[in-house]
């Protein structure tokens, strides 16, 4: 099975993909591409029971749309690894929902995410937007675009939070400060929330899209993976800014290695034009970033620049003991 989050129509699909893979099996190679309905097995709904009052302070002078304040944007999703359950964000609404990966049916939300980082308010900018789960099982990391921020929750945890909650047939509202209880901090470092806010010194003077010198008023971490160590977390970061009316102004922006060891920044690599996907070689060799506004891939290196980091480490432990 795959899970497909469909950000417009607020649901997702549950596609078959043994149903395809019987399909290309039994093709004929010089047949024309064709659509496949029966490899979809059906769609979840999705709606949050949380409101989301600032939908309609946002609305713009002349602008007619319906902002249904229950509506979630739902968009990244993984499954544990055992397959039993998955997790889906809510980017409008700051809540994580909780699938049954059997039935493929909502079984809990979370309250929304807090709106608070090393003290600081910053009422909204906690959403949700991607989500990665550790191969052991154990965490999720989850990026936060309006809040430049990245978080680590431990799934036992939440996990443990729904039986108690939970009547029969219904989803179980986690609430009363569930993030509290979920949330992981990194390392020594005593953070539930780590801070991508800052810029390589490289990309002062670079421009945005419109040829004007970019301004990086945003970090906006937007898709995040592990490395195949499973220690190292990949941040691509839109970087963007917005104009007189609020709309985006992408422009070229970043990509953070994040030790989770620690929650210390590895590197922040200059990206493509408000960077998007990521992916890793399955030797652990190669780091790739896309281009979402310039249809470039970007290449690095990704076992030199571990390789240095973790020298670093070893001669300053070294240095300790």
């Amino acid at each position: 099975m795959a899970y497909i989050t469909n950000w417009f129509s607020e649901d997702i699909s549950v596609v078959s993909l043994g149903k395809i893979y019987q399909h290309l099996e039994n093709r004929d190679p010089q047949a024309a591409p064709m659509l496949l309905p029966s490899a979809l097995i059906k769609k979840i709904s999705m709606r949050s029971a949380w409101p989301n009052p600032q939908k309609e302070s946002r609305r713009q002078e002349g602008d007619t749309r319906e902002l249904d304040q229950f509506k979630l944007a739902p968009r990244g999703v993984a499954f544990t690894a055992d397959g039993r359950y998955a997790l889906a964000v809510g980017y409008a609404s700051g809540t994580l929902f909780v699938l049954d990966g059997q039935t493929h049916k909502v079984i809990a939300e979370t309250e929304p995410v807090p709106d608070e980082v090393d003290g600081e308010k910053i009422n909204g900018a906690l959403n949700l937007r991607h989500i990665i789960i550790s191969h052991d099982g154990q965490t999720a990391y989850l990026s936060h675009m309006r809040g430049d921020a990245v978080s680590a929750i431990d799934i036992p945890s939440l996990l443990r939070e729904i039986p108690s909650q939970r009547k029969a047939n219904e989803v179980a509202l986690l609430k009363d400060g569930v993030w509290n209880r979920i949330l992981k901090t990194w390392g020594r470092s005593n953070k539930t929330f780590i801070r991508v806010n800052d810029f390589p010194s490289e990309m002062r003077g670079m421009r945005n899209y419109k040829g004007a010198v970019a301004r990086y008023s945003r970090a906006e971490p937007n898709t995040i993976i592990l490395d195949p160590s499973n220690r190292y977390l990949i941040v691509s970061c839109r970087a963007s800014d917005r104009d007189t009316k609020g709309y985006i102004v992408h422009q070229y922006g970043k990509v953070d290695i994040i030790d989770t060891f620690t929650g210390q920044l590895v590197i922040s690599l200059v990206g493509g034009l408000a960077p998007t996907a990521l992916a890793t070689s399955k030797d652990g060799r190669v780091l790739v970033s896309s281009g979402f506004e310039d249809q470039t891939l970007h290449f690095y290196n990704l076992e030199k620049i571990l390789n240095l980091y973790e020298e670093r480490l070893s001669r300053l432990n070294s240095r300790m003991n």
